[in-house]
């Protein structure tokens, strides 16, 4: 049942007061008032018993009730506690849980990252219709920004203020800043509702409802599970004020503060993307730092072993103190600094720790709606149109996806996949409400028939008949299918990812596992016994097929990366890869 009694439901109910956002002009689209005020929260009401007004008093009337049976909310109790109780008192916050509030939106969209931001845009240009039909409901305090800029440009920003300001050059040298769009932009779209630091703590895809961390249930027609990823830490560490994560703005602006502060040892644990941007980051800041990873080298997961011992190297000659093959044991912190002790033995007092180790699927909201999830990379299984349940859609970091090119399943934790899958989501969600022309269905498909007749017709009569049509079908490379906006589309987009540290600058494209075999093609005398690896290409090789490509010092390869991987190319002879990818740099874009 969607409002069963259980302790996830007692342990998160947050105050009758909703969350008053902090953008002062948002106020028009958001309320203060208690629960219990008459105007509810929003223009809802009218909006419940409007387009499924039937469906709302009638489907979810038993989770009214029982919502209902609710002791009223005592307003006095502290938001910061009453938000998260613990465990030991999840009784009592049910127990003490305000009148439920109802609400009506046509997209519901759970999460506001990069995935949910490109779905909300996409569906804004798709459904032109009705105004309040968008919501998107986020965790954080910030609107919606790109996190890449986190561990790579806002670290050489030039601006004395890049705390506040969060300004840097692009890579066209203009001034830009991680947020996707400005406040006005929220401010002007009455079409989009955006609720800051507020939960979704259940979901009922039967009754296509969802409850809020403040009691509020809220019906859709279609919705977008977009809730990422969870920084991993260790529990036992959570909280101290000397060991962090390194996932949102937040921490940016805390850890850049530390090192401005002068602080003059910090230790990141892990030596993927983020732990080698950021030990880059920090060491070109004067900072001390040493790097602990349990893996044989720098992105020894990605590179063939030859070329992580390069990166690892690379990293090295910046100062870095690099510690391979061994994993963090505990952490001990008092007030002035923190002691790390290792697997192998080592141990050392450092000023503060950053755990950069990955993240795990935010699954959870899934699990209680009872949607598959993926036991192998733990993302919520969808078909091939990004769809998890009827009108249930999952994007970015969570969604475990059919590769129909590479004929996998794959979850995926880099911006560009974030982006196209929200977006592509979002088209998927729109597809059913785009408004269609009067002539486009049965009058469409005679144009089309009536069309192909007149050509055939006109080929015969020029003599080009079938053999012709043949040898070109042969030759030449199939059209793409129309993309119907009316329709559902598959999410055939090959995401890629790029990386910066060290003086090295990556692109990747597909899978690129250390594990499949590996087969490099560099510019002329730079090879493996030089050790100086400027330019090249590493192909990644599964059934003699090429499945992944690391453009290494190459810009502007990446389409090109991705008609080898779509055209399911087979390896016969190791010397036909020199001729699938230019080594000529193009501008990239």
């Amino acid at each position: 049942m969607f409002l069963r009694s259980r302790a996830i439901i007692g342990r998160a109910i947050a105050p009758a007061l909703r969350s008053t956002i902090k953008l002062p002009s948002f106020s028009r689209q958001f309320s203060s008032r208690p629960a219990s005020s008459p105007s509810r929260l929003l223009p809802s009401i009218t909006l419940g018993v409007g387009l499924v007004g039937t469906a709302l008093l009638l489907s979810p009337k038993s989770l009214v009730a029982k919502a209902a049976e609710q002791k009223p909310h005592d307003s006095t109790t502290s938001p910061d506690k009453s938000r998260a109780p613990s465990s030991e008192n999840a009784g009592d916050a049910r127990a003490t849980q305000p009148e439920p509030q109802f609400e009506k939106y046509r997209y519901v969209i759970i999460g506001g990252g990069t995935a949910g931001y490109s779905a909300a845009k996409a569906i804004l240009e798709r459904d032109a219709t009705a105004e309040n039909k968008i919501l998107i409901v986020s965790g954080e305090d910030d609107l919606p920004y790109m996190r890449p800029p986190l561990s790579k440009e806002l670290w050489t920003s030039e601006d004395p203020d890049v705390r506040n300001t969060m300004k840097y050059s692009d890579w066209q040298g203009k001034d830009a800043t991680p947020d996707f769009e400005s406040e006005s932009f929220y401010e002007k779209e009455s079409r989009l509702m955006y609720l800051m630091h507020r939960r979704v703590i259940d979901i009922d895809p039967t009754r296509h409802a969802v409850l809020l961390d403040n009691n509020t249930l809220v019906q859709y027609e279609k919705c977008l599970i977009a809730t990422g990823g969870n920084p991993i830490l260790w529990p036992q560490y959570a909280g101290k004020d000397h060991i962090t994560t390194y996932r949102y703005r937040e921490d940016f602006k805390h850890l850049h503060k530390l090192v401005e502060s002068g602080v003059k040892h910090i230790t990141v644990i892990g030596g993927g993307f983020i732990g080698s941007e950021l030990v880059t980051a920090l060491s070109k800041k004067g900072v001390q730092v040493t790097c602990v990873m349990a893996t044989d080298g720098v992105l020894s997961n990605v590179l063939p072993s030859y070329l992580s011992e390069h990166a690892t190297q690379k990293v090295k000659d910046l100062g870095v103190k690099v510690v391979t093959s061994t994993t963090l044991k505990d952490i001990v912190a008092d007030k002035k600094s923190v002691t790390v002790s290792l697997s192998n033995g080592d141990k050392w007092k450092t000023d503060h720790v950053v755990l950069a180790v990955g993240i795990t699927p935010a699954n959870e909201l899934a699990k209680l709606g009872k949607l598959e999830i993926d036991p192998t990379n733990g993302g919520i299984v969808t078909n091939a149109e990004l769809m998890s349940r009827s009108d249930v859609f999952a994007a970015g970091d969570v969604v475990s996806y059919y590769d129909q090119t590479l004929g996998t399943r794959r979850r995926i934790e880099h911006f560009d996949h974030a982006s196209a899958s929200g977006k592509q989501a979002g088209e998927n969600m729109a597809a059913p409400y785009v408004e269609r022309p009067k002539d486009s269905a049965h009058d469409h498909n005679e144009m089309t028939q009536r069309n192909d007749k007149e050509k055939k017709a006109q080929k015969e009569e020029e003599g080009l008949g079938n053999v012709l049509e043949q040898a070109t079908s042969e030759s030449a490379e199939p059209p793409a299918p129309p993309r119907d906006p009316w329709r559902a589309q598959t999410y055939t987009h090959q995401p890629m990812f790029w990386s910066e540290f060290a003086g090295v600058g990556l692109e990747a494209v597909g899978i690129v596992d250390s594990r499949l075999k590996t087969v490099s093609v560099w510019r002329q005398n730079e090879k493996k016994e030089d050790r100086t690896y400027n330019q090249g290409l590493v192909y990644y090789i599964d059934k003699d097929r090429v499945v992944g490509v690391v453009m290494w010092g190459l810009h502007g390869k990446v389409d090109e990366a991705r008609k080898v991987i779509e055209k399911k190319r087979h390896v016969d002879d190791i010397k036909d890869l020199r001729r699938y990818i230019s080594l000529e740099e193009q501008e990239s874009h």
